[in-house]
């Protein structure tokens, strides 16, 4: 028997009207908290039964928490993401064996006489099957395949490896934060798969000022997203302490760093030619770098 909203509901409502409360779990909750499942039970009880005498080993047992009804989509897609396997913490469910013949219940003339004197509710019309989205498809052939996706997120566009799905959320590694990030998936649109995450890479010593503005060339027009390697070079500054007078060095280190950049344009109006001015979507603002410092490009495959 499957459980999902609209179809749990009409059952619930057949019971209750003949005379019966409903107490329904999730598996979850029995799974994680069966003596948190018992408390709940005993508490119903009690409201019916105030002379009830509460467990006392249960009177410290934490309450269970409450569980979402979930649509058939949802529980599809569980099915997919294999949630019930996950939590469960078993690879996967083994097949049951049928048994030959049925047993058959029949009623009770009494409960004959009952049945013919309940008056139904009128049964919630349960929404039509609804597909399971295309994105989750993609995502998972990208998964299976181990390829990439590329996709706009909340209005900016991304491109990323596909790591696993978990509780309607992608687990990826964003070559734009160039860092691991979560995704609700119900919030990616224009989803793409691709067998790379570039379209082009230019790696020292075949870089130089030169090579790199003739990249940036293609790049601006383009609007294309740029990932680098660049290295920081080190540097020292000489400061004056106000309050003793004394010299104090401020050194900093050397450092190479990944960084996605874009709007991007050749400084010769700054800093010069040999330096371009760019967004950082690491600092997420506005850098200049030095074009004899990138020993790596790559132009990232997202339209």
């Amino acid at each position: 028997m499957t459980h999902y909203q609209y179809s749990d509901t009409n059952r619930n409502n057949e019971f209750r009207n003949r005379g019966w409360i409903v107490i329904r779990f999730a598996e979850i909750q029995v799974h994680q908290n069966p003596n948190g499942c018992c408390r709940f039970i005993a508490d119903v009880i009690k409201s019916i039964h105030p002379t009830f005498k509460y467990p006392e080993r249960l009177s410290n047992v934490a309450r269970i928490n409450p569980i979402k009804q979930w649509t058939k989509e949802i529980a599809q897609q569980w099915s997919i993401q294999k949630y019930r396997e996950q939590y469960l913490e078993i690879p996967f469910f083994g097949q049951t064996q049928q048994e030959e013949g049925e047993n058959i219940c029949t009623p009770l003339i009494e409960e004959k006489e009952i049945e013919d004197n309940v008056i139904d509710d009128n049964p919630i019309s349960i929404p039509k099957i609804v597909t399971l989205p295309t994105k989750y498809n993609i995502i998972n052939s990208a998964i299976k395949n181990n390829k990439y996706l590329s996709f706009y997120y909340h209005g900016s566009k991304t491109i990323v490896k596909p790591l696993k799905i978990a509780d309607l959320e992608l687990l990826a590694f964003c070559y734009i934060k160039n860092a691991e990030l979560k995704f609700s998936i119900s919030d990616l649109t224009n989803i793409i798969e691709k067998d790379n995450y570039y379209t082009h890479k230019f790696i020292s010593p075949n870089l130089g000022v030169q090579k790199v503005e003739e990249i940036m060339n293609i790049v601006i027009p383009n609007h294309i997203y740029v990932r680098m390697r660049y290295t920081r070079r080190e540097w020292t500054n000489m400061l004056v302490n106000p309050d003793t007078g004394e010299f104090i060095i401020d050194k900093t280190e050397s450092e190479e760093s990944i960084r996605t950049v874009s709007n991007i344009q050749i400084d010769t109006n700054g800093w010069g030619n040999n330096y371009i001015r760019t967004y950082c979507h690491k600092r997420e603002e506005e850098r200049i770098f030095k074009s004899d410092r990138i020993s790596e490009i790559e132009l990232l495959d997202i339209k």
